[in-house]
């Protein structure tokens, strides 16, 4: 998101990453996901990897095709993800409403 920071009016990639850095998973988030998809674990685990590996394939396919001049440079990038998550498994519907009770603030 930081790498054409200029074009997103930043002056920096440092002071773009401040403010739209990764959102931090607290340890008692982590925990509580974990317990959340020992719910349906076999089902839980075959979803998230689908994801997992389908973001893998982006980042490498916006690796190779990043141009901050030109906006429509990863649309390719972005159909293929759209793709493949589309393809993957649905995380159960139990698991899927622990992990938004793990994200709510306590």
């Amino acid at each position: 998101q930081c790498d054409c920071y200029a074009e997103e009016g930043f002056a920096s990639k440092e002071a773009c990453l401040a403010e739209n850095g990764p959102d931090e998973v607290t340890p008692e988030e982590r925990a509580c996901m974990e317990e959340a998809a020992t719910i349906d674990q076999e089902a839980t685990d075959a979803a998230l990897d689908c994801i997992v590996s389908a973001l893998d394939s982006y980042a490498g396919c916006l690796g190779s095709n990043l141009d901050c001049a030109d906006p429509t440079a990863t649309e390719e990038c972005d159909n293929a993800l759209l793709g493949k998550i589309l393809t993957c498994p649905e995380v159960p519907p139990a698991v899927d409403e622990a992990f938004d009770l793990c994200a709510q603030p306590q």
